[in-house]
């Protein structure tokens, strides 16, 4: 009901006065609602691609997406993740899961605040292309995985 409120206000059916409440309270909960939506949006479009299984779809989650490969490639999450920061920039990592689970890889891609839809369909893109990189040249070579950087001081 707050939240109603508040939303009439920044759509200019409230009071003056909401608008300055709005302005102190409210925007971390549209910006958060903005970023849900664009990151269900991106689950749904790494989805489409046909190669990636999204966990826990459907599900009320932080505005991320996590995913992982839904069938055996000669290349993992760890190339894809290389192929993306390497060629286009992005810092989608890709993770393995603790003890008992180790064999099981995944990447995450956090939606930030200002993650317009038009960035969510150029990542979209740009995994796709990442894709078609590792389809035609193979997996990514050690060499090329000893020059990441993987800790936040390189």
């Amino acid at each position: 009901r707050e939240a109603e409120f508040f939303i009439d206000a920044l759509e200019g059916r409230g009071f003056h006065l909401g608008a300055v409440v709005l302005n102190k309270v409210l925007p971390r909960y549209l910006l958060d609602r903005g970023a849900t939506a664009a990151a269900r949006s991106l689950a749904k479009d790494i989805a489409a691609l046909g190669k990636f299984q999204i966990i826990g779809e459907g599900q009320e989650t932080l505005p991320l997406v996590a995913f992982n490969l839904a069938d055996e490639h000669p290349y993992d999450e760890f190339d894809i993740a290389f192929q993306l920061s390497a060629e286009r920039g992005w810092m989608i990592p890709a993770y393995t899961m603790p003890p008992n689970a180790q064999d099981v890889k995944m990447m995450r891609a956090l939606v930030k605040l200002n993650l317009a839809r038009s960035l969510v369909d150029t990542l979209d893109d740009d995994i796709a292309q990442a894709i078609e990189t590792l389809e035609a040249k193979g997996p990514v070579s050690e060499s090329e995985r000893k020059r990441v950087h993987t800790n936040v001081t390189h």
